[in-house]
């Protein structure tokens, strides 16, 4: 379904089952063409410098499938999502329980029948015993008293059992309404529907399984809404996805427990989850015009208010290189400072496709004179619209930035203390592991992304995918537990260095990625040689993956600054000294109040960063982890008490 991509498809019959007759037959023919072939043997001819990354499933769909994916994405947005708020009110999370246990126990035959078909007796054998025991003593399933007994679930489909029998799926493809799925994962969707007990009840009895269905997936709803606004392109974020959970969820792979590495720390804070889900739910979401651009740029706001406290700081969110304001850590970090007692506002990076079509004066960002300027003056914007709707419950402003967005916040600072600027000030600004140089640290997350060049030619595709199974099994193994606020995965995730350092490498390329993307189908420089379609991007993602940060630089921000464009020249030397911040030194010292939070061994940082850093304010003014690399002590509890300390007392 849409709504739960950590689900498979197969898990709901919103739809009669004529109706996915003619699309299951049409899939059966399709999947005769060679067209749609298997060319998983061809990944091992790979040359010895290059890093090809596999794509998991083949999408010769994808103009159709992008535009179905629309269309889930606006139903669920538009009707869904909002009509499952009004649900979750009216019908309250014990009572949505019961009926998901009642609807699970209904499909038992699904889960034997598969259980059978795929030899696993004892997982067939403890379905029937979780079914005889939730029916009589459970109350006909409305409560789950086989789970206190250790008899878990089983989990069986037809889609699984096709992939145990050999089946491996060769095509994406996205079912409206239910989602993303495959070939093979689709037509076993008719015979989990065939099973289901419920499908052969007649009017009006049937609509209940519409029913059961819609209860199911409204608790993930704000979930898939999240997921699809925090993206540049969620669609291909979800086709990895569904494509890596199926196949864990076939293989069963399993992963011993691994020692943790330095680079492991930064992938955990992936794992950063709300304390509570709905919070996101309570975000505002408000757009100012930018002055620079005449576009409306969206932002997030959550407000204080009421009459115990009637007026409240606001704490200005930036976020690290890419990201959207909706995003996990953004979400994450906005609740915690929230729950403080302060206003939280939150927007885009500069890098990220939301701030690049509505606030940049530039074609590609990349130059940090210009790109800190835009948002300043987007800052300044939303503060202006801000005041206009609840100017008496604004208090003091603080600016916080998280990565990228910290050397944003410290290059804002050095800028507002050495001049006087119309635009907006602020009375604190707080740097949380801040890249002292940016273009170093682009370099480094190039280094990380070439990590996979480790491993053997032959080799390197085989073990990508395997690395990506391993994100799988991570996701697959966390899906349906309630975890403690920002409360990261262990920190021995099943990764070795050279797995944790390309997944960083992987997922800021998929950032760049974007940026080139995003700035080409504006201005086209000419450069690539793929048409640029929205609704056909695999070719032209297949030549942009062969560009790196420093690829990036040179072939679209020097050229285009250096003919002009913006006005006076600007050369190679002149970017990369903006990029650095010991160039700001004497502006950062006379900042009034700046906070720091690093660590010993950011692997953004180069020797005597730290020292610098120290260098710039009172020693009571920073905290310097001695582990925990980029940001990985933003998952722990230490973390998250250096973070509230450095908005104390606003």
């Amino acid at each position: 379904m849409p709504f739960a991509l950590t689900d498979s498809c197969s898990n709901g019959s919103f739809l009669n089952m004529k109706t996915y007759s003619f699309i299951f037959l049409s899939l059966s023919i399709l999947l005769l063409s060679p067209a749609y072939g298997d060319d998983r043997d061809q990944l091992t001819l790979v040359p010895d410098d290059a890093i090809i990354v596999p794509r998991l499933i083949e999408d010769p769909l994808e103009p159709i499938n992008r535009r179905i994916w629309s269309f889930n994405s606006v139903i669920n947005k538009r009707l869904i999502h909002p009509v499952g708020q009004g649900y979750r009110f009216i019908v309250r999370k014990p009572v949505r329980e019961k009926i998901n246990n009642f609807s699970e126990n209904l499909t038992f035959p699904r889960r034997f029948i598969n259980n059978l078909l795929q030899g696993r007796w004892k997982g067939a054998r403890r379905e029937l015993h979780r079914f005889a025991i939730n029916t009589t003593i459970g109350g006909v399933g409305l409560f789950d008293p086989a789970s206190s007994f250790n008899l878990s679930k089983s989990e069986a489909d037809f889609g699984q059992t096709f992939g145990r029998w050999g089946w491996d799926p060769s095509m994406y493809v996205v079912i409206p309404v239910f989602g993303p799925s495959n070939e093979r994962d689709s037509i076993g969707l008719a015979g989990d529907t065939a099973v289901n007990p419920a499908y052969w009840l007649s009017s009006p009895y049937l609509y209940g399984t519409y029913g059961f269905a819609f209860n199911n997936i409204v608790d993930k709803t704000g979930e898939f809404k999240r997921f699809t606004e925090a993206g540049a392109d969620t669609y291909s974020a979800a086709r990895q996805i569904s494509a890596v959970l199926r196949e864990n969820d076939i293989s069963k792979f399993r992963i011993p427990e691994m020692p943790n590495k330095p680079s492991i720390n930064l992938l955990s804070t992936i794992f950063t989850t709300l304390r509570n889900p709905v919070f996101s739910d309570r975000v505002k979401t408000r757009s100012a015009l930018i002055p620079s651009t005449g576009k409306r740029l969206k932002f997030s706001v959550w407000m204080q208010g009421g009459r115990e406290a009637p007026q409240a700081p606001v704490v200005y969110l930036l976020s690290g290189l890419g990201s959207h304001r909706l995003s996990s850590p953004s979400l994450a970090r906005a609740e915690l400072i929230y729950s403080q007692g302060y206003s939280v506002v939150s927007i885009s990076d500069v890098f990220n496709t939301e701030f690049m079509e509505s606030a940049s004066t530039t074609a590609v960002p990349g130059y940090s004179t210009v790109d800190n300027h835009d948002l300043h003056v987007a800052l300044d914007a939303i503060d202006r619209n801000l005041t206009s709707k609840y100017g008496s419950r604004i208090g003091k402003r603080a600016l916080f930035g998280v990565s990228a967005g910290a050397f944003q916040t410290m290059m804002l600072a050095a800028s507002c203390a050495s001049k006087n600027s119309p635009l907006i000030q602020f009375e604190r600004y707080i740097a949380i592991y801040p890249p002292v140089d940016m273009l170093n640290s682009l370099d480094t997350l190039d280094d990380l992304y070439n990590s996979a060049l480790n491993w053997p030619a032959r080799e390197r595709s085989g073990r990508i995918v395997n690395t990506f199974r391993k994100v799988g099994y991570i996701l697959a193994a966390s899906k349906g537990q309630d975890k403690p606020a920002n409360q990261a995965a262990p920190l021995a995730l099943p990764f070795d260095r050279t797995e944790a350092d390309f997944l960083i490498g992987y997922a800021y390329h998929t950032v760049l990625r974007d940026i080139i993307f995003s700035s080409q189908s504006r201005n086209n420089f000419g450069l690539l040689q793929q048409p640029i379609s929205k609704f056909r991007r695999a070719a032209v993602y297949e030549e942009i993956d062969h560009y790196k940060f420093t690829d990036y630089l040179n072939s679209f921000v020097i050229p285009y600054y250096k003919n002009g464009d913006q006005g006076d020249a600007v050369n190679y030397n002149e970017i990369r000294r903006v990029a650095n911040l010991k160039n700001f030194t004497t502006g950062l010292r006379r900042v009034s109040d700046l906070r720091i939070i690093s660590s010993d061994d950011d692997f953004l940082l180069k020797d005597g960063d730290v020292r610098w850093l120290h260098s710039l304010v009172p020693d009571k003014h920073i905290k310097i982890f001695h582990q925990g690399g980029h940001m990985g002590q933003l998952a722990t509890k230490s973390g998250r008490a250096a973070m509230i300390d450095s908005i104390d007392e606003l």
